[in-house]
C-alpha cells in the first residue's frame, strides 16, 4: 500500500505541476493580449493631410488667400480628441468640405506648442481654430462636434453644397 500511495502522491504532485504551467500559460497569454489591446487603444488615430507646421501652414495661406484648421489635442491623445478625429474630422463629409476650401490643416499637440496654446489662449483640449492667414482667431471650439456641426457652423458649408 505505501509504494501506492507514493505512485499517487508522485502523479499527483506532477498533475499539480502541469497545472500550474498551463495556468501560468494561460495568465502571461492573457497579460500579453490585455498589452496589445491597450497598446493598440493608446495610438493615436492618424490625420492624413494634416501638418504639424502652423508657421508654413499660415504662409500657405497668405499666399493662397484663404484659412488654417487647426487641431490641438493632448498627446497620446484623449478620448474626447479620438473622438473628435474619428467621428468628425475623418468622416466623409468634413474631408470633402476640408478638400473643397483647400485650407491647410495643422494638427499640434499639447507637449510640443505650449507657445501656441498660449498664444491661442486653449484652455481646454481638443480645441480647434479656425485661423485668418494672420493667425488671428476666426472661430475656436473646445471639445468635441459631429461631421456635420463641423461642417455647417465651424466652416461654414455643408456637405451637400460642395460640387
Amino acid at each position: 500500500m505505501d509504494q501506492q500511495s507514493d505512485n499517487s502522491d508522485t502523479s499527483s504532485k506532477a498533475k499539480s505541476s502541469k497545472d500550474r504551467w498551463v495556468k501560468l500559460g494561460f495568465l502571461v497569454a492573457a497579460l500579453v493580449a490585455a498589452t496589445v489591446v491597450y497598446t493598440m487603444q493608446r495610438e493615436d488615430p492618424k490625420l492624413p493631410g494634416w501638418g504639424s507646421n502652423l508657421k508654413a501652414a499660415l504662409a500657405q495661406a497668405r499666399e493662397d488667400d484663404t484659412k488654417v484648421v487647426v487641431l490641438m489635442t493632448t498627446k497620446p491623445m484623449s478620448h474626447a480628441g479620438r473622438k473628435l478625429v474619428t467621428r468628425s474630422l475623418k468622416m466623409p463629409k468634413a474631408i470633402k468640405v476640408l478638400a473643397h476650401l483647400g485650407f491647410p490643416k495643422v494638427h499640434l499637440d499639447s507637449k510640443r506648442n505650449k507657445a501656441e496654446m498660449a498664444q491661442y489662449d486653449v484652455n481646454r483640449l481638443p480645441t480647434l481654430l479656425l485661423l485668418h492667414s494672420d493667425g488671428e482667431v476666426l472661430k475656436k471650439h473646445e471639445g468635441y462636434m459631429s461631421d456635420i456641426n463641423f461642417c455647417n457652423d465651424f466652416l461654414g458649408m455643408a456637405a451637400a453644397d460642395v460640387p
